[in-house]
């Protein structure tokens, strides 16, 4: 069960209660209330609403992130809908979404004029309503949504409320993890540098989330045993960061060879390197996953993101 935070009124609440035994009274309850206490589901989706704490962007992807969830993102215009309907009556004039402009790390641009959810994800035209043109003036790269469901650019420095979501519980997979064809995966996106971990510390964290999502047995570091894992990870990167940051996976190099932390056979075919592995030092040891699905190898005492993979557990 992930942490709840407390911070809506109790009109809010009785709101929320309506809404979801509207629209999903003839469901058994096992199956609509795939989310935990004090979230809100929506299409296939979970939502936590901070309608009283104001911060910046990043500052709103940090504690979605402690909450294993991530920023707002629309993918249809059933999402707009929802969003317009479920925040009608909310005391908040507006939310932050994922979406953005920024260029990538190390880049002099001040703004790209594409704007996206983290790195490559474009969204849907018709959830794209400006309630004015986007400045493109290097300042205001960061958008939030108003009530009204229109979206408006900002500074990213700038505050204001914020929506977290997550995936449903689905198959055989809990609330927050996402649901593979036979497997479970958990994707770390902090920027908070706290927060970031070493090889053998991602190893125990994978442990840790799978005992507390309530899964019957437990996790470790991802292992691509089939070309669908790899197609799964890359697919699922570019829209959960706006970083290129790297994820630690279960490949570490030991005893002459390479070798998932599962035990897995290891298919060199399966993992397509970067430029590596080049072992600089002889201490690059443990191996990381970019966002474009490319392995690098990493010091492993280095600290990274992670990325946490499970076989669903039968029953589920």
């Amino acid at each position: 069960m992930r942490s709840v935070k407390v911070g809506i009124s109790v009109q809010v609440c009785t709101l929320i209660i309506i809404l979801i035994c509207s629209d999903f009274h003839n469901v058994a309850a096992d199956t609509v209330l795939g989310c935990d206490v004090g979230w809100v589901p929506g299409n296939s989706y979970c939502y936590y609403f901070e309608n009283i704490k104001r911060v910046t962007w990043s500052q709103a992807n940090d504690e979605c992130s402690t909450m294993d969830a991530y920023r707002l993102r629309l993918r249809s215009g059933d999402d707009l809908n929802w969003y317009i309907t479920s925040t009608d009556k909310l005391p908040s004039d507006g939310y932050w979404t994922a979406l953005n402009d920024l260029p990538q790390a190390g880049s002099s641009k001040l703004g790209t004029g594409y704007w996206k959810y983290g790195s490559n994800e474009f969204p849907p035209s018709n959830v794209v309503i400006w309630n004015n043109s986007p400045d493109n003036d290097g300042v205001a790269n960061c958008a939030g949504l108003t009530l009204q469901g229109t979206l408006e650019d900002v500074s990213c420095n700038s505050t204001q409320s914020y929506i977290c979501e997550t995936a449903q519980i689905q198959g055989g997979c809990k609330m927050g993890w996402l649901n593979g064809d036979t497997s479970c995966y958990w994707i770390g996106n902090s920027t908070d540098p706290q927060e970031l971990v070493t090889w053998d510390q991602a190893r125990q964290r994978c442990n840790d989330l799978a005992y507390k999502a309530g899964f019957i047995a437990t996790s470790d570091l991802v292992a691509l045993d089939t070309a669908s894992d790899g197609t799964f990870i890359s697919g699922e990167l570019p829209f959960l960061t706006q970083n290129a940051i790297l994820h630690w996976t279960g490949l570490k190099y030991k005893q002459g060879s390479w070798q998932w932390s599962t035990g897995a056979s290891f298919s060199p075919n399966l993992v397509q390197w970067a430029v590596e592995p080049d072992n600089a030092g002889g201490l690059q040891n443990c191996a990381t996953i970019r966002m474009n699905g490319n392995f690098s190898d990493q010091n492993c005492d280095s600290k990274h993101n992670f990325i946490c993979m499970k076989q669903q557990d039968v029953g589920e």
